[in-house]
């Protein structure tokens, strides 16, 4: 089983999600530090992620590994064997 604390196919800090009270802000990654939030990597560091960083919200939970989705999705993905340059 697959786990995961919130859902990548929402960009960070989408301000449309913080407007009225909308219920998928509790599902997606979102910080008060503005620009961005921080992360914690399965490496034990931790790094401030820009709410810029590359996005495209093609569904990546059901895509094919090498279908393209934004740098913010792929790193959430552990099995594609691609590797994430700078970001």
């Amino acid at each position: 089983m697959r786990q995961s604390l919130a859902i990548v196919d929402i960009k960070i800090n989408d301000p449309s999600l913080q407007a009225n009270g909308n219920p998928a802000v509790s599902r997606a990654y979102s910080s008060r530090h503005s620009g961005g939030a921080q992360f914690l990597f399965a490496d034990g560091h931790v790094q401030f992620i820009s709410e810029n960083i590359d996005f495209a919200n093609n569904q990546p939970a059901v895509q094919s590994p090498t279908a393209y989705v934004g740098t913010f999705q792929r790193l959430a993905r552990r099995n594609d064997g691609l590797v994430i340059g700078d970001y």
